[in-house]
């Protein structure tokens, strides 16, 4: 109890200081403000306030940044997508069809039907093909949840069981049981991590084409 005292202490003073801090720098850039303009010292201050705040914030954009656009590695997809997996040619139709969306489905299912197997979800009733047909599936509704964010901060960029299901209800779909939705949650979270997804969910590049599906297995 008295830890937890000591920190809200802490934070409030910490709070406080940045806020005295941000007030006297705003009120020392006002004053060289109306040295040479013909403002009043409120005016100016509010002024250094709104400049200060907006550079704080394209600062604090331009550190958060995506990293730069990489290549993925063919050792890394075979590592990842063993074989017998979905294969890239399940996810369009036409070269235009080769968009960043169609490759989060690629490595999404893929990664959706490793954790199936890895769960044991064969069965007498679910087969190897239903299985893949049903990682797919989620696999797009995955995308949807994604595409749906509005926020940039990592949590807007991950799903969880509850958003799936949500999902799918909207969609007009039923929901699958929990062992499959929870399987599928981790393998479309491990999708956003892989090479150039996070660029891509974060700058909305869904419908861009990609030259991923043409890189030689």
């Amino acid at each position: 109890m008295i830890g937890i005292l000591l920190f809200l202490v802490l934070l409030l003073i910490g709070t406080a200081a940045l806020t005295l801090l941000f007030l006297g720098w705003s009120y020392l850039l006002g004053w060289l403000v109306i040295q040479v303009v013909s403002f009043s010292q409120f005016e100016s201050t509010l002024l250094a306030m709104i400049a200060t705040g907006i550079v704080v914030y394209i600062l604090f954009s331009f550190f958060r940044s995506p990293l730069p656009i990489t290549r993925i590695d063919d050792d890394e997809e075979d590592e990842l997508f063993p074989e017998g997996a979905i294969p890239r040619d399940r996810f369009y139709k036409e070269d235009q069809d080769k968009t960043w969306e169609a490759w989060f489905h690629f490595i999404a299912a893929n990664s959706i039907y490793a954790e199936f197997e890895v769960n044991n979800l064969k069965s007498e009733t679910l087969g190897e093909e239903q299985l893949k047909e049903i990682a797919v599936r989620l696999a797009e509704v995955g995308s949807s949840v994604l595409k749906s964010r509005t926020g940039q901060s990592p949590r807007h960029r991950s799903v969880t069981t509850a958003s799936l299901k949500q999902q799918m209800n909207r969609m007009k779909l039923k929901p699958y049981d929990d062992d499959i939705m929870d399987a599928a949650t981790i393998g479309i979270n491990i999708a956003t991590h892989a090479p150039m997804m996070d660029t891509v969910i974060h700058t909305r590049l869904w419908d861009k084409p990609t030259g991923f599906f043409d890189v030689e297995d």
